[in-house]
């Protein structure tokens, strides 16, 4: 019976875990203050080159070296892309937090091992040591004049850590969350030839929202291979040829996360022949192909010709009224098929739904709006770029930021959605409760109590057990009466009592056939008598 127990959901984690997150933790944001002190005040690292100088008095040309700081730019794509991962996981911690808070069942809804899978400590542990490994690194960067090791084989390593980190065979460091997280990967990436379940669209949405992570691969890979000092023999590059918005490969990546839903959307309807929601869905993911590439034809004609003003641009109209179509259709989706607010049938919860899990309705208001705020960010890039108030690359770093945040909240809500429509297609189909068990209701206790006795319950404890499991049937009936639209064939009321003994219940059956036996000729007796 033990080893068929699965754990419940809030079971806390080791004392173990808890030391490694708060070590990471506290180490990841001590060294965060400091490199923040040391770019103020140190700046970035020199590059030495070679440079031709004055002409002798024989005619023969001086070679002199000189020295110039690294360009800001190069920093922040090299190290952005890694940033905004680690950033992404602290938010993903907060959301299995959230999720396990409000009882919603994220475990059966990803299908996940209920025995084996990570808690939001692990994660958060996960990310604080990536995150203290980015600082190290960083950090490396800013002193490497003074340790005399070369600023450019920084980045690499910690990029390489990062990877094989992920992709090693061996079975450390969580080995079945990243085989995990590779079998999604590989199923997102040959969308079109697998059937598509929640998680394979939920992680591919995750990856839209980390377009700019994408980006600096490209920049990453181009770097090191065309621009670095020492592929070009010492001489810094003044080509940047990397920077150029002319590169066609920049777009392609740039589109490639809205390609795999767009391609998941099709083998659902593929599969479902069902023309709504999953070809509406496609169309959204459309619009976007439509975004980057106004967008990019927009970068390049604003490269060529940077006097030109935007009434000169065509393109630039092109690019504004495919994002604000964009934008108002993905909003559109968010709030009423990702979310299932706007429900007409909605009584108590005006603009939202009935059934809501999380506290407050405030909460749900409140996402509404940040959505609308952020899925609209990209209005601010035009009045700043064009009136040259912040450059583009931290404008990108700030509105990337944004979007993980908005993900983030956006996450919340889509697991509740799809914790309350259960029974959608291709997904989680198992009966899970709508909301978490109440405090006075110990379900923990109650599978522990049923599962640990290996020689049967006494029968002090199976009057206790039996007491907890009316109290939790009285109490998920009480909830179904506030709740009356939630759907009663998901979310079966009756709880099987645990204490419950099927050779006990036969026992009582044969002391009541010999008591019907007994009264039975008692009355016959009676009858003679007469």
């Amino acid at each position: 019976m033990r080893r068929l127990r699965v754990p419940p959901l809030n079971e806390p984690a080791s004392p173990s875990v808890f030391f490694l997150m708060g070590l990471f933790l506290g180490i990841f944001i001590v060294l965060l203050v400091v490199l923040i002190l040391t770019g103020s005040f140190i700046g970035f690292p020199y590059n030495e080159f070679l440079k031709p100088g004055n002409v002798s008095e024989n005619g023969t040309q001086i070679i002199e070296q000189g020295r110039e700081r690294t360009d800001w730019r190069i920093v922040i794509r090299l190290y952005r892309g890694p940033f905004l991962i680690i950033i992404m996981l602290f938010l993903l911690a907060f959301n299995v937090h959230g999720w396990r808070s409000a009882g919603v069942n994220h475990v059966l809804i990803f299908e996940l091992d209920p025995r084996n899978h990570l808690s939001q400590h692990h994660i958060m542990e996960l990310a604080a040591c990536m995150g203290v490994l980015w600082c190290v690194s960083l950090l490396l960067f800013f002193y490497s004049d003074f340790l005399g090791i070369s600023h450019y084989a920084i980045p690499v390593i910690v990029s390489g850590v990062m990877l094989v980190f992920f992709i090693n065979p061996f079975h450390v460091l969580f080995y079945d969350a990243r085989k995990w997280v590779m079998k999604i990967v590989f199923r997102i990436i040959a969308a079109p030839f697998f059937a598509v379940g929640f998680a394979d669209f939920w992680l591919a949405d995750q990856f839209t929202s980390l377009s700019p992570a994408f980006l600096d691969i490209e920049y990453f890979i181009c770097f090191y291979s065309f621009e670095v000092p020492w592929v070009t023999g010492g001489i810094p590059s003044r080509s940047n040829v990397c920077m150029s918005n002319s590169n066609a490969i920049r777009p392609i990546l740039a589109v490639l996360p809205s390609w795999f839903r767009f391609a998941q959307c099709l083998r659902r309807y593929r599969d479902s022949k069902l023309a709504y929601p999953h070809l509406v869905n496609a169309g959204k993911y459309s619009t976007s192909f439509f975004v980057v590439l106004f967008s990019a034809l927009n970068s390049m004609h604003v490269e060529r010709y940077s006097e030109d003003f935007i009434a000169q641009r065509p393109v630039f109209y092109l690019w504004v009224i495919s994002a604000i179509i964009s934008s108002c259709y993905s909003f559109w989706w968010d709030i009423r098929m990702d979310w299932g607010f706007l429900d007409r049938n909605a009584k108590s919860n005006r603009l939202l739904r009935d059934s809501l899990v999380y506290s407050s309705s405030w909460y749900y208001y409140y996402t509404i709006v940040q959505d609308l705020v952020l899925r609209f960010a990209w209005t601010i890039s035009i009045s700043v770029n064009e009136l040259g108030l912040l450059h583009h690359e931290i404008l990108l770093s700030v509105l990337a930021t944004a979007e993980l945040w908005r993900r983030f909240v956006w996450n919340f809500f889509r697991l509740e959605n799809e914790h309350l429509n259960n029974c959608g297609e291709f997904r989680a189909v198992r009966n899970i409760a709508v909301t978490p068990v109440g405090k006075k209701t110990d379900m923990a206790l109650l599978v522990r109590t049923a599962s640990d006795q290996e020689d049967g319950l006494t029968k002090k404890d199976s009057r206790k057990l039996h007491s907890i499991w009316k109290e939790a049937n009285e109490e998920m009936k009480r909830d179904q009466d506030q709740h009356p639209s939630a759907n009663a064939e998901l979310f079966p009321i009756n709880i099987p009592d645990p204490s419950y003994n099927p050779e006990e219940d036969e026992e009582e059956k044969d002391k009541d056939k010999e008591k019907e036996k007994k009264n039975g000729g008692e009355e016959v007796l009676l009858e003679l008598a007469d």
